[in-house]
C-alpha cells in the first residue's frame, strides 16, 4: 500500500524531509520524496511485521532527516557553518533507499 500526503503523519514527515533538503539547497521533486519516505516506512513495517500505515504511527520525526540523507549527502549541522548546496544522489526515475 502506498501512503500519500493525505495521511496527516505522512504529510508531516514529508514536510520534514523537504525542510532538510531545503536546508542543504537540494530541492528534490515531491514524487521522489514521497517514494523515498514510502520505502523507509515499508522497510520498517516489514521488520516489525505490520502494515505500513501502522508503522507510520510509530515513525519518529527523525525519519525526515534519515529520508533526506538517503536522497542527498546531508552535512552535519554545526553552528556558524555556512550552508552549502549538495548534489542529489538520485535522479528522477531512479530511487535507491538503503535498507
Amino acid at each position: 500500500m502506498v501512503l500519500t500526503r493525505r495521511t496527516p503523519r505522512f504529510a508531516e514527515l514529508a514536510s520534514l524531509v523537504e525542510m532538510e533538503l531545503a536546508w542543504v539547497g537540494a530541492p528534490i521533486p515531491p514524487d521522489l520524496v514521497n517514494a523515498a519516505l514510502n520505502a523507509q516506512v515499508e522497510h520498517v513495517a516489514q521488520q516489525m511485521g505490520i502494515e505500513p500505515r501502522r508503522a507510520l504511527a510509530y515513525a519518529p520525526d527523525e525519519v525526515g532527516a534519515l529520508t533526506a540523507s538517503a536522497l542527498v549527502e546531508v552535512p552535519a549541522r554545526r553552528p556558524g557553518r555556512p550552508q552549502q548546496p549538495m548534489t542529489p544522489v538520485v535522479t528522477p526515475g531512479t530511487l535507491s533507499v538503503p535498507g
